[in-house]
């Protein structure tokens, strides 16, 4: 069945009524629906194919075609990419304020971190503390003191161990002669 529309002396076809799709210039009716485990691709049912592929769903690993689990991460492992991994390193806050003091007044030393094994943050003015997150108020500064958090990675994450550091400067005093 072909509806055409005449332009001068020539025959064209524009468009097939609904349920027919254009094919070599001529409308040929579609099938009504596919079997179960089926799609249409054109005029054709074609099987339908899942290339299964690893996703996460919370912390499991499943199969995308069937939605069966696989895994379900354990431990310090998180499940990303389809895969339970151990996760790199986080800082979520690093903080060290005020950074310009009085001579021998004190700062404020914040910091919290995710998925270390631990963390160390030194100061050159002798101050040292440990965990994975603190607020610590620190010695006396006496002069230019650099305050460094180091966090140690979790062991089989491949990632490298984090470091971070701020610098606390004296503000300086004026004399006249």
């Amino acid at each position: 069945m072909l509806l055409p529309r005449r332009t001068a002396a020539r025959l064209l076809v524009a468009t097939c009524p609904a349920g027919f799709i254009l094919q070599g210039g001529q409308c040929v009716a579609l099938p009504a629906a596919c079997p179960a485990g089926q799609h249409k691709v054109g005029t054709q049912c074609v099987a339908d194919i899942c290339v299964p592929t690893n996703i996460c769903s919370g912390n499991s690993v499943v199969d995308s075609c069937t939605g069966e689990v696989i895994s379900t991460c354990s431990g310090l492992n998180i499940c990303t990419g389809g895969a339970c991994i151990v996760p790199a390193p986080d800082v979520l806050s690093w903080q060290v304020m005020p950074i310009l003091v009085k001579k021998n007044n004190t700062t404020n030393v914040t910091w919290n971190v995710e998925h270390v094994a631990s963390c160390t943050v030194i100061g050159t003015n002798g101050d040292s503390w440990t965990g994975i997150s603190g607020t610590e108020v620190s010695g006396p500064i006496p002069t230019q003191t650099v305050f460094t958090l180091n966090c140690i990675a979790l062991a089989g994450s491949g990632a490298p161990n984090v470091t971070r550091s701020t610098t606390v400067n004296i503000i300086p005093t004026f004399q006249e002669k």
